[in-house]
């Protein structure tokens, strides 16, 4: 027999079938996820960034040439301090895309995403929370694009910008889109 069941929580929805095995030794039912997709809506997350810890962020040529980034056991590239350091530029309550970071960098979007995966200095003080997709859409998180994307969302929201259900940026938020850089 298989029938189909959706599990709904704060923090996804879940489709599954359910699928009964006639064991008369054991009469348990097994379930398959088969469909996973994030609810973003009223997703019940408390965020204090006032409790933040804010990382160590080495300025001098010579500290970073010595620094081990916690995350991949290894140093930075000077490809990811240029991520990092356009990306200290996004404001609170604003907002970049990993293209306008890739374009600025003359890059590509997926190598500033893959930066910012590696980001150790996250979420302070360097803010990789605040780069959405291209077409506003909130993206990933800490290389997950699951379970770790409402910690975004909740970061996003405590600082001002306003997603739909789908998790994609109201309307009129656009004007908090930052474009600009410097190096």
């Amino acid at each position: 027999m298989l029938r189909k069941s959706t599990v709904r929580s704060p923090y996804f929805e879940m489709t599954k079938p359910k699928k009964t095995i006639k064991n008369p030794k054991n009469p348990t039912k097994k379930t398959i996820p088969k469909k996973f997709k994030p609810a973003f809506n009223n997703v019940p997350t408390v965020v204090d960034l006032e409790k933040a810890e804010i990382k160590y962020f080495p300025l001098s040529a010579e500290d970073r040439k010595e620094f081990i980034s916690s995350k991949t056991n290894r140093t930075i590239t000077e490809f990811e301090y240029k991520v990092y350091e356009i990306c200290k530029q996004i404001p609170e309550g604003h907002f970049s895309t990993y293209k306008a970071m890739s374009d600025y960098l003359k890059s590509g979007p997926r190598a500033v995403g893959n930066a910012l995966r590696k980001n150790p200095f996250a979420p302070f003080p360097i803010p990789c929370h605040r780069v959405l997709t291209s077409n506003m859409f909130i993206g990933g998180y800490d290389g997950d694009m699951k379970s770790k994307i409402f910690w975004k969302k909740a970061l996003l929201e405590k600082e001002g910008l306003k997603f739909d259900e789908k998790g994609y940026v109201q309307e009129g938020m656009e004007d908090r889109l930052i474009k600009d850089f410097s190096l």
